[in-house]
């Protein structure tokens, strides 16, 4: 079988993917520059409702570790976490910035 891309040389097969471009061809496509970031096809009003509602969907944990966002935007919630035991009041003080990361709630 010839290679689906330059119809020229043998294609390669392997066994679980089936026919695949030849070598020559596979190692073009490698090389072919890739984008750095995701991009985001979303409208404007979306975006805005991010900015808006963010908090809203905020939450109390990630990855174990408490949210110091979490804990200035719900702090009575936080009191009653910490009566039933869920977090200590030492996790409370050492919260960090954890959700940071995620620009789009906040741009």
């Amino acid at each position: 079988m010839k290679c689906l891309i330059c119809q020229k040389r043998n294609a390669v097969k392997i066994e679980p993917y089936g026919w695949l471009p030849c070598d020559k061809c596979r190692t073009k496509q490698r090389k072919i520059a890739k984008p750095n970031q995701t991009i985001e096809v979303t409208t404007n009003k979306i975006k805005d409702d991010r900015k808006k509602y963010g908090d809203d969907i905020l939450q109390p944990f990630r990855d174990g570790e408490i949210s110091k966002e979490y804990i200035k935007k719900y702090p009575d919630k936080v009191k009653t976490m910490i009566k039933e035991g869920n977090i200590t009041t030492q996790e409370v003080k050492t919260a960090k910035n954890i959700w940071s990361d995620l620009k789009y709630y906040k741009e």
